[in-house]
């Protein structure tokens, strides 16, 4: 699933990622890339971009002004709470540190096509990482994590089936 964000979107989503990233080195927390090539605001701004998405997609308002120490959860829906990643590589995987960074419901993965393109990979749950994660390096240089590819994520069709009837009620 492709969405496209505006110009205005993109440049609204450019300032909210500059204070997160301000804020989030004041409060001495380290930026989690795993990709040297890019800098700390390209990353936090990739995050926020596909933050936008998801809310877009799932048709929530987004609050650019959240800002904070990330608590695992970018999102709710009712009381189902799912994590945004993100990358820039088309074929990217889905990382955590560990299994245990995994906290929310699910996770969803964007890739970013262009600034203004971005496509939905899929998702997966918490018990559905932990099953099918593997532990390993990415690159030589780079820690240990735990990864799916993208065949192992679920189309976000099922995801949006299944908060709406939540978020409905229906069984």
């Amino acid at each position: 699933m492709i969405v496209n964000l505006s110009p205005e979107e993109i440049s609204t989503c450019k300032k909210a990622a500059s204070m997160r990233w301000q804020l989030a080195r004041v409060s001495n927390v380290a930026n989690q890339r795993k990709d040297a090539s890019r800098s700390d605001e390209q990353i936090d701004e990739l995050g926020v971009m596909a933050e936008l998405c998801v809310h877009k997609l799932f048709n929530i308002e987004f609050n650019y002004s959240l800002s904070g120490i990330d608590t695992g959860a970018d999102l709710y829906i009712g009381d189902y709470s799912i994590d945004v990643k993100s990358t820039f590589y088309p074929d990217g995987k889905l990382i955590f540190k560990s299994n245990d960074y995994f906290k929310a419901d699910a996770c969803i993965l964007v890739c970013q096509i262009t600034e203004g393109e971005y496509r939905i990979a899929g998702c997966i749950s918490r018990a559905g990482f932990n099953h099918k994660s593997v532990r390993g390096r990415l690159k030589p240089d780079l820690p240990e994590c735990n990864s799916v590819g993208q065949n192992e994520l679920t189309d976000i069709k099922e995801l949006w089936s299944l908060v709406m009837q939540r978020k409905l009620k229906f069984n």
